[in-house]
């Protein structure tokens, strides 16, 4: 039989990012996956993930529901539609 050589893994590379850089990157996306989830329209960033545990799936439908009850709300009294005729 022949002998086949051993293939080594690559080494990962080394992290680029300092660990601020890492922080405000987790943050962006943790406010970006809230607007998304209060705003009436599809921002495509919540397609990436679901919240896991029960009271996170609950937690996130309340948040949705609120933002089509409060969004549309605020953009009528903005512009003037709730206002005194």
């Amino acid at each position: 039989m022949p002998v086949r050589p051993r293939l080594r893994r690559p080494r990962s590379p080394a992290p680029t990012s300092t660990p601020v850089e890492r922080l405000i990157h987790k943050a962006t996306v943790r406010l970006m996956y809230s607007i998304d989830e209060l705003v009436p329209v599809d921002l495509q960033f919540a397609k990436n993930w679901r919240p896991e545990p029960l009271w996170r799936q609950i937690y996130a439908a309340l948040h949705t529901l609120a933002g089509w009850i409060l969004i549309p709300l605020v953009v009528a009294t903005l512009t003037g539609f709730l206002g005194k005729r």
